[in-house]
């Protein structure tokens, strides 16, 4: 008896599992087909209004804690520097031990963004970068990013630019 009460039990828990999810299924591919490296993913959207192509490489712990470079069409590179949302105050990054910081051009987007090569180049070969961004109502965050990795990334970045074909555009959503 104790073994048919068994069955039975596994069988009427087996049939309330929850039904497969699409969305996540997706993500998750999506998510795994972005993936560069331990740190770094990298791929192209483009917005289904103004048809802009956006390519980024990014790393992201947490919405906190995330840092990008990122082109726009043509334009870039821009550097997006974690929650970053306090209008008039610009983020600031020290990359390993260097001497001093390099004030990142994200302003919260009220002026336009200026490419910032500099930061990409330093990027090269960092490991980790100090950042300090400025999120509105709460005020300034500081966060210890590891950045190692973004040599490759940059290079997958480069490929996605020249037309190889990216995770967003190639996986079709549910």
């Amino acid at each position: 008896m104790k073994r048919f009460i068994y069955i039975v039990t596994i069988l009427t828990l087996s049939a309330c599992a929850a039904p497969p999810n699409p969305h996540l299924d997706w993500a998750q591919r999506l998510d795994a087909a972005r993936k560069v490296n331990e740190n770094w993913s990298a791929d192209c959207t483009r917005d289904q209004v103004t048809n802009t192509r956006r390519c980024f490489a990014g790393t992201f712990d947490n919405r906190s804690r995330s840092f990008q470079v990122y082109f726009i069409n043509d334009s870039g590179p821009f550097i997006g520097a974690g929650a970053h949302t306090f209008p008039g105050r610009r983020p600031e990054v020290r990359f390993d031990n260097d001497q001093s910081s390099m004030t990142i051009q994200d302003d919260a987007g009220v002026s336009s963004n200026r490419p910032q090569q500099s930061i990409v180049n330093r990027m090269l070969t960092a490991q980790t970068a100090n950042l300090r961004a400025h999120t509105w109502p709460d005020g300034t965050r500081d966060s210890t990013i590891n950045v190692g990795g973004f040599a490759q990334a940059w290079r997958r970045l480069g490929e996605l630019r020249a037309g190889a074909p990216s995770a967003s555009e190639t996986i079709a959503r549910p």
